[in-house]
């Protein structure tokens, strides 16, 4: 897609309560970020995807079906268009959000009416330098059943697809004709440009190479660590194993600031390891701290 004329997915976490606090956000007038928005929320089926998840849970449990729990409810679409071309008006836009719903039936292989009873669709209408955009909310959860389409690359396609066609339908806009208008560019000499350019190359490099030392300081540390944590967990040395667990969750949430894919793939190696000894005290394991870090980041 075009820049400011795009369709983001995201994948709504953090079970019932990101549920709803998204839910809550998006029609929160009172959000810094919503100043100059005009919110109309077009189709108000929230309850309707709590219940969805609500009502699979109540049926595996009935049914004494382990695991399969669901912690992301929903998948958020926003589209926005670019201030610059015709702008559509609520109706116009409630058409291309339920547009997007019949197209995605059709994809999901959901009937229709069922696919929008779980769809929550929000407008937010930007008076200010922000683009207007929709923001439609589908069900992961349908009839007890998680719809992994719902998640996927052929859903974005979809609502990609149908939001052009609409905007083309309603408003004669065509996304392939469109060309972006370039902001705070005035008369500036092209060498001046191209200096600046560089100039905000070599602090990003800056930047990189400063996070890297760091990184390398911080693996280097992680090691020692590691293998102190390590070798007193599997002999079951609990006095030192609590200590050293401390300072290797510390590391690696350092770690994890600068690079997440390095964090990632520590916490794989300190999963196989706590897995030796499943009966171990939680004061013992690197990954409960991890856990209580995580916890105090969320509430704050």
């Amino acid at each position: 897609m075009i820049k400011n004329w795009t369709v983001k997915t995201r994948q709504i976490k953090k079970s019932a309560n990101g549920f709803i606090n998204y839910i809550n956000y998006l029609k929160s007038h009172t959000a810094s970020s919503h100043a100059d928005t005009h919110i109309v929320v077009l189709d108000d089926n929230a309850k309707n995807i709590l219940a969805a998840v609500d009502e699979r849970k109540h049926y595996r449990k009935l049914n004494r079906l382990k695991g399969g729990s669901v912690s992301n409810y929903a998948t958020s679409f926003v589209m926005s268009l670019p201030k610059d071309i015709k702008q559509p008006t609520v109706k116009e836009w409630h058409k291309i959000g339920r547009f997007a719903v019949k197209q995605l039936s059709k994809t999901l292989n959901i009937p229709y009416e069922k696919l929008l009873k779980h769809s929550h669709i929000v407008l937010h209408k930007e008076n200010g330098s922000k683009n207007s955009h929709l923001n439609l909310v589908v069900s992961n959860v349908i009839d007890l059943k998680v719809e992994k389409k719902i998640t996927q690359f052929a859903a974005t396609h979809t609502v990609k697809k149908s939001f052009n066609m609409s905007v083309k339908k309603l408003l004669n806009e065509d996304n392939y004709k469109y060309v972006p208008k370039q902001n705070n560019v005035g008369d500036k000499p092209l060498w001046l440009a191209r200096e600046e350019a560089a100039e905000t190359l070599k602090q990003q490099v800056k930047l990189y190479n400063r996070g890297l030392k760091k990184l390398k300081s911080l693996l280097a540390t992680l090691k020692l660590n590691f293998i102190n944590w390590s070798t007193v967990y599997i002999d079951e040395i609990e006095s030192k194993a609590n200590k050293n667990a401390i300072n290797t969750a510390r590391t690696v949430n350092e770690i994890e600031k600068i690079s997440e894919s390095s964090a990632n793939e520590v916490n794989r190696l300190i999963e196989k390891i706590e897995s030796l000894r499943p009966d171990a005290p939680e004061e013992a394991r690197v990954s409960t701290k991890r856990k209580r870090r995580r916890r105090r980041q969320n509430k704050s």
